[in-house]
């Protein structure tokens, strides 16, 4: 179902081959915030953080949290002091219903 609402949104053609990790929060940090759906797909990050009736224009500060806190959760520590390599993050993608 995921593939397919991406594959509609954004033009392509992933198919039921494609791995799809589901990782929406249940909260963020202290603000008790929830996503509706977050996802990897093919190594991006998609944030659908919610369905809006009207235009805000705050969207990028409230995406801003949930993707802090999914990187925070998909790395550990000893990744960030003792490597010496770059840690590479999936790249956010955010789409607003």
């Amino acid at each position: 179902m995921l593939l397919k609402l991406y594959n509609n949104l954004k033009g392509t053609h992933y198919d039921k081959t494609t791995e799809v990790v589901i990782n929406t929060l249940s909260e963020t940090f202290f603000t008790h915030k929830k996503n509706d759906v977050s996802f990897i797909i093919n190594r991006k990050l998609v944030v659908l953080a919610e369905q809006q009736s009207t235009i805000n224009e705050n969207m990028p500060y409230r995406f801003l949290l949930p993707v802090a806190h999914l990187f925070e959760n998909s790395i550990t520590d000893k990744a960030l002091v003792y490597r010496q390599k770059l840690v590479k993050l999936p790249r956010p993608e955010f789409i607003v219903l």
